[in-house]
């Protein structure tokens, strides 16, 4: 067995196949598709990706590159078809490892059970917004819905990775807007002051290109949350300010909100 450096491109559409002795094991992953990309191996979908969560390279004008799948990387055996399916004329970089096998050479325990379970354990995302409407003010304390999910009795989401937030409509500032969390409507952070306000402040949770803002993603690695089957997730943005918020003028304050997932179904 022979290891050699995995970066390519696959094109969007197009089908692929590994040699005979040709082993993929493929560790990140980026896309410049602006829609759902998804990887899919022997035709079972197993990451899903955007360039929004994921983008093919990290410059000064991106603050994030591709995506580390961790435990959760994808192989692709010898002799096996797959392909990317994304936006029309989009890229998948996958970068990793190939491993060359020698003649009659097994593939190593560690992959072959990491294939077996890659289409029910894999990378994925999940994405909603808010637009509060053209030059219509938001008033003080008001909340409202940027996404929900409640998973089916078998599926499990675990959300320890990246938040990434799209945000108009006029100039941010600190103590402005905040990112609220709730399980089954009961909030994440259920002890706060008048003066110490809840939540996450939107001025800290950039976008993938937001440079001039902060260059620092904002993450759940440390505080994870497990999305169980039938329990809802509801994710809202609430004025903290203290004061009605207007627009810029013929604009309207919209945000949408992407968060990274780790997708398990169970059964």
């Amino acid at each position: 067995m022979k290891l050699f450096p995995l970066d390519k491109y696959l094109l969007s559409g197009t089908e692929y196949k590994t040699d005979s002795r040709q082993l993929l094991v493929i560790e990140k992953v980026g896309t410049d598709s602006s829609e759902k990309g998804t990887l899919s191996v022997d035709q079972v979908p197993c990451l899903e990706i955007i360039n929004a969560i994921a983008p093919l390279r990290k410059n000064n004008s991106v603050i994030i590159g591709p995506l580390n799948l961790g435990e959760y990387y994808i192989v692709v055996p010898p002799e096996t078809k797959f392909k990317f399916t994304g936006a029309s004329g989009s890229y998948m970089r996958i970068i990793g490892k190939v491993v060359q096998l020698d003649p009659h050479e097994t593939i190593p325990t560690q992959y072959m059970a990491r294939y077996k379970e890659q289409g029910k354990k894999y990378i994925t995302y999940v994405t909603g917004s808010y637009e509060h409407g053209t030059d219509t003010a938001w008033a003080a304390d008001d909340e409202n819905t940027v996404l929900t999910l409640k998973p089916s009795t078998i599926e499990r989401y675990v959300f320890d990775s990246l938040l990434l937030l799209t945000k108009s409509g006029g100039t941010f500032t600190p103590r402005q807007f905040a990112l609220l969390m709730y399980i089954d409507n009961v909030p994440i952070e259920y002890i706060y002051s008048d003066t110490l306000r809840e939540g996450i402040d939107v001025y800290s949770i950039p976008d993938y290109d937001d440079v001039s803002e902060n260059e620092k993603p904002f993450s759940l690695k440390d505080f994870p949350i497990d999305l169980k089957g039938d329990h809802e997730l509801k994710v809202t943005i609430k004025n903290i300010s203290g004061t009605s918020q207007t627009p810029a003028s013929g604009s309207s304050w919209t945000f949408t909100l992407y968060m990274i997932a780790k997708y398990i179904k169970e059964g």
